[in-house]
C-alpha cells in the first residue's frame, strides 16, 4: 500500500438514506402519554434514517426511528439488515428512537396487528442502508448548535422550563451537504392531548426546521 493510499483510507467517509416507516391509516397508535386509538389521518410521515460512517476501514450505522420505542427482538432484525445490506459489524449499529406519542407499539412483540409491520420495516431499513453504502463520499464533520423556540413545548403547553437548544453534529461531503445528526432535551410528544394522526412530532419537525 502507498503513502497515499494510506492517507486515503483515513479520510471519512459518509452516505445517508431515508425511508418512510409510517404504518396504516386504522392501525392504533400507542404510546405512554396517551391511550391507544386508531389513526385518522397522516399530519406527517415518521421516517428511518441511516447514516453510515467510515474511516480507517471501519464503518459504522447511526440508524434512528421516528417511534416511540423497541423492542430487543425487533433491535435484533435491524441490526442484522443493516450489517448485511451496508458490510457493517453488528457491532457497531447503534439505533435511537425519537421518543414521539403516535407511534406504532413496536416494544410489544405480541402484538398481532402490528406482525407483517415489524417484520416488514428492518427490510426497508436494510434498503435504506444499501442506498446509504452506494452514497458513500469523501466527507467531514462539524459541530454546531441552534435554538428552536418556537417549536420546544410540551404536551402540556411551555408551563414550564423547556430546553430549547439542539446539538447539531454537520455532515457535510464534497458533493454538499449530507445530513445533519441532533439531539434534543425537549420531550419528543408535543401534539397535544389524544392524538389520533400519525405524526414525527417535535423530533420530525426540529429535522425539517433545520433543513
Amino acid at each position: 500500500m502507498t503513502s497515499g493510499q494510506t492517507q486515503d483510507s483515513q479520510l471519512l467517509r459518509a452516505g445517508y438514506s431515508e425511508t418512510v416507516i409510517t404504518p396504516p391509516v386504522g392501525f392504533n397508535i400507542a404510546g405512554p402519554e396517551h391511550p391507544s386509538r386508531p389513526a385518522t389521518d397522516v399530519t406527517d410521515d415518521l421516517l428511518g434514517r441511516v447514516l453510515l460512517l467510515e474511516a480507517g476501514g471501519v464503518r459504522a450505522a447511526i440508524v434512528t426511528l421516528d417511534v416511540w420505542g423497541v423492542s430487543e427482538s425487533f433491535a435484533i432484525a435491524v441490526i442484522e439488515r443493516i450489517s448485511d445490506a451496508a458490510d457493517v459489524d453488528t457491532s457497531l449499529v447503534w439505533i435511537g428512537v425519537s421518543g414521539n406519542a403516535t407511534s406504532p407499539p413496536l416494544w410489544d412483540v405480541d402484538n398481532a396487528e402490528y406482525a407483517a409491520y415489524a417484520a416488514y420495516v428492518p427490510q426497508q431499513l436494510g434498503g435504506a442502508a444499501a442506498l446509504a453504502a452506494a452514497r458513500m463520499q469523501n466527507a467531514e464533520l462539524g459541530f454546531t448548535s441552534a435554538l428552536l423556540g418556537d417549536l420546544a413545548s410540551s404536551a402540556h403547553g411551555r408551563a414550564y422550563d423547556i430546553n430549547e437548544s439542539v446539538p447539531i453534529m454537520v455532515v457535510d461531503g464534497v458533493s454538499g451537504p449530507i445530513t445533519r445528526v441532533i439531539g434534543f432535551a425537549c420531550p419528543g410528544a408535543v401534539v397535544g392531548a389524544d392524538p389520533s394522526v400519525w405524526t414525527a412530532d417535535y423530533p420530525g419537525y426540529a429535522c425539517w426546521a433545520l433543513s
